[in-house]
């Protein structure tokens, strides 16, 4: 069913096509809940969460959650599991979805694996048209969609995590080069709510991003991210076309 529009608090998180347990896990937690509820914010909080091809188990806010919704969701017989820990706060967890570019575009705050697809996506978010006379949505999953927000909104905060399982260091290299250019933030999931914290404690503007001569040779196109990239596998000693 889709949700009713009203003045909220979206935050979006993306592991890629794979798995990435750790941030999940970290996520889908006492601890984010209990960060957020504190929040003097009164706007109902959505956090939309992509797991990719991992299983879930019933554990954590997970455990009252029936084992055969569970089950159903790992073999793909439900395309999301809700959460309703509190009154004011909703987690929707999905594997995949093909509209995860368009939903970036509706966050406050994207939390990201530091796959480049999806450090592009966050940083450069999708714009989306809006009809005129209807209230449009997007189709998350087949019976999940999220009404678009009436307005258009500012460029979401960023946080990029690395995962250290993979058998490079590419990715981390990647998420702390965007980093550095003021683009987003980089942590570990040990810090993560910590970071989640002082992200919404502060704005898109506190980056400064635009002071940074380099965020506009990102940003003006797909060419100058390319070489980014290249930089950093090695393929390429300057940023220059």
């Amino acid at each position: 069913m889709p949700l009713v529009q009203r003045q909220r608090l979206l935050i979006v998180i993306t592991v890629g096509s794979t798995k990435f347990i750790s941030l999940s896990q970290t996520i889908i937690s006492q601890e984010l809940v209990t960060l957020l509820s504190q929040r003097p914010d009164p706007r109902q909080i959505q956090v939309l969460i992509q797991i990719g091809n991992q299983e879930l188990r019933q554990e954590g806010l997970l455990s009252k959650t029936p084992n055969e919704n569970i089950s159903q969701f790992n073999h793909d017989s439900l395309s999301h599991l809700k959460l309703s820990p509190t009154a004011n706060i909703e987690l929707v967890i999905f594997k995949y979805s093909d509209k995860i570019d368009q939903l970036i575009s509706q966050a406050q705050l994207v939390i990201t694996h530091a796959g480049a697809g999806s450090i592009l996506s966050a940083i450069k978010p999708t714009a989306i048209s809006r009809p005129t006379t209807t209230i449009s949505q997007i189709e998350i999953t087949p019976d999940y969609s999220l009404e678009l927000s009436a307005d258009r909104l500012s460029k979401p905060q960023v946080i990029i995590v690395p995962n250290p399982e993979l058998m490079d260091n590419h990715q981390t290299d990647l998420a702390h080069q965007i980093s550095s250019l003021g683009l987003a933030i980089t942590c570990s999931t040990d810090r993560l709510i910590q970071t989640i914290e002082e992200a919404l404690n502060s704005s898109p503007s506190d980056l400064n991003p635009s002071e940074n001569p380099h965020h506009l040779d990102v940003l003006i196109g797909p060419s100058k991210f390319r070489n980014l990239l290249d930089q950093q596998m090695g393929f390429s000693d300057s940023t220059s076309d």
